[in-house]
């Protein structure tokens, strides 16, 4: 297609990075930091992007992000045609949203939660999901695994159940605690809890005094880094897992669950927004959601049932064959949203703009 390509990027630095994309063939893509020390939590980018938008004029602008971050684009003068890929990781969508979502000359939707959302709220919007590399993300041999739980100091006869992502409110660490604990007490000493997130965030929980609480620190392990691991590395830590949980209360989307899904896997997550798609049919156990909240972000978010979750995980425990069958048709899942099928729908999406 040959487009020309700049990406205006709040968290990284500014410089030029080399990629091969079906829009720019071989290229190399100018990267435009637009972060500064006055941006807050929302509008990010608010003081560098209009005048990034004046000097190179773009044709085309793509946003991609929770709405909060992009919210004042629409508003900034001769502004390009624009398309907000928008993930929506709950309901309703607010009425805040709604006139900053007419300005949007196109709007994508990221899940099929969102997509129904949006068109509840009066919006149609155009369904092209995130994608996985399965490249990078792909199952292991057993003895590869063997090798990295020796190197990672986890014991090699106990079972491993895996949660990977930001220690923040919404991903409800406290209940996911309980939940291994209440499993624990069932099946003593037969399993650890395996934890992908930086314990101290300052966004979160003190997440080894968390586990002190519950009477379960010498059964929950953290891995030796959170920020900055190489994809590799990630990948190595969802082969290690037997079972991927998760207890958070809403996603947009849920890219950890697609990528341990991609290394075959099993799952299980709450029954409620993006990552119930990803989950069902037959790719893990899917728990009740006991009530609702109102999130930060205005919209209702989901609290799990503890006695469901229990009740999950000591099924999938117990049955082998069933996990087995849950962990290969998410593998055979994930790969319907690897980036090579996902891209072509974007293809078809520009080819018509």
């Amino acid at each position: 297609m040959g487009y020309d390509v700049d990406i205006a990027d709040y968290g990284i630095d500014e410089g030029p990075i080399s990629v091969i994309t079906p829009f720019t063939q071989k290229s190399i893509i100018k990267v435009y930091g637009i972060g500064d020390e006055r941006d807050e939590y929302r509008d990010l980018g608010k003081y560098k992007l209009p005048n990034l938008l004046k000097i190179i004029k773009p044709g085309l602008l793509i946003l991609i992000g929770d709405l909060r971050m992009y919210s004042y684009v629409p508003d900034i003068p001769d502004i390009p045609y624009t398309i907000a890929v928008l993930p929506v990781d709950g309901e309703p969508v607010p009425d805040a949203w709604l006139p900053i979502l007419e300005k949007f000359d196109k709007i994508v939707s990221v899940s099929e939660f969102g997509r129904n959302e949006l068109k509840k709220a009066g919006f149609n919007s155009t369904l092209i999901p995130f994608g996985v590399d399965t490249s990078l993300y792909y199952p292991l041999r057993e003895d590869i695994i063997i090798e990295l739980k020796k190197r990672a100091d986890l014991p090699e006869d106990k079972w491993i159940w895996l949660f990977v992502g930001r220690n923040q409110l919404r991903k409800n660490l406290p209940d996911l605690f309980m939940v291994f604990k209440k499993f624990d007490e069932i099946y003593p000493d037969e399993s650890i809890l395996y934890v992908h997130s930086y314990p101290e965030d300052e966004i979160g929980w003190d997440l080894f005094e968390l586990a002190r609480y519950y009477g379960i620190a010498n059964k929950v392990r953290f891995t030796k880094q959170f920020f900055d691991v190489t994809q590799s590395v990630l990948n190595s830590i969802y082969n290690v897992a037997d079972v991927n949980i998760t207890a958070t209360r809403s996603e947009g989307f849920g890219l950890t669950i697609l990528e341990s899904m991609a290394t075959r896997t099993p799952q299980i997550v709450p029954d409620h927004t993006a990552i119930a798609e990803f989950v069902s049919p037959n790719c893990g156990e899917l728990v009740k959601v006991e009530r609702t909240l109102m999130g930060t972000a205005l919209v209702n978010e989901y609290l799990v049932s503890i006695d469901d979750f229990v009740d999950k995980m000591v099924r999938m425990y117990e049955n082998q064959g069933l996990r087995d069958w849950y962990a290969r048709n998410a593998l055979e899942k994930a790969k319907k949203y690897s980036w090579d099928l996902v891209v072509q729908k974007w293809v078809k999406l520009l080819e018509g703009f």
